[in-house]
């Protein structure tokens, strides 16, 4: 994303092929983290376990914030008052609903959908509100810039996915060894 920003900064007249690129490498990488998590979860979660369904759900995010690249081509505007209000109106959204999940006393899963529903009114909004720029129909991917992208960020890939693979490991040997209730614990501290 670091990388994006600054490629938007340095390459004004080139919004739609940085941004047609970037959300093509994030589509690709989204839908193989996607199928990844869930053969994981298929292989190593017991399928009569809620956590195999909640993987499933919320999985799906890894897809659809692939659109939040929009976000950039606010900021590279200076225009970081729509992302503020889209931010306060969802978050708004979201609260309502899951208040209602907790005063309906509905389960974990209504959370799970809550968070897919969060991603996806984040995508539905920036698509709506950034129609005086430019419309996203109109990125143009480009194989270069692509290269370009992923030749800049390499460093940066790596060091985040051992990041998120360090720290989700120490989850599954916590729910191994101990229980749920104590990785949920585990999660919120880190």
């Amino acid at each position: 994303d670091s990388i994006l920003y600054r490629s938007l900064i340095e390459h004004k007249d080139k919004h739609r092929e940085y941004l047609g690129s970037a959300l093509v490498l994030k589509l690709i990488a989204g839908t193989a983290t996607y199928l990844i998590t869930v053969l994981f979860a298929f292989y190593l979660v017991p399928h009569e376990d809620i956590s195999h369904w909640l993987i499933w759900i919320i999985s799906f995010t890894y897809i659809v914030n692939a659109f939040n690249i929009i976000t950039f081509e606010f900021q590279a505007h200076v225009d970081q008052k729509i992302v503020s209000i889209i931010s306060m109106f969802v978050l708004a959204i979201l609260s309502a609903l899951k208040l209602v999940v907790v005063f309906a006393n509905q389960g974990i899963i209504y959370f799970a959908f809550i968070l897919v529903l969060e991603s996806i009114l984040y995508v539905v909004t920036y698509i709506y509100f950034r129609r005086k720029y430019f419309p996203i129909w109109q990125w143009r991917p480009d194989v270069s810039i692509m290269k370009k992208l992923l030749a800049s960020s390499w460093p940066l890939l790596l060091s985040g996915s051992f990041t998120v693979i360090y720290t989700r490991v120490d989850q599954i040997i916590i729910k191994n060894i101990l229980d749920n209730a104590s990785v949920g614990i585990y999660d919120s501290a880190v």
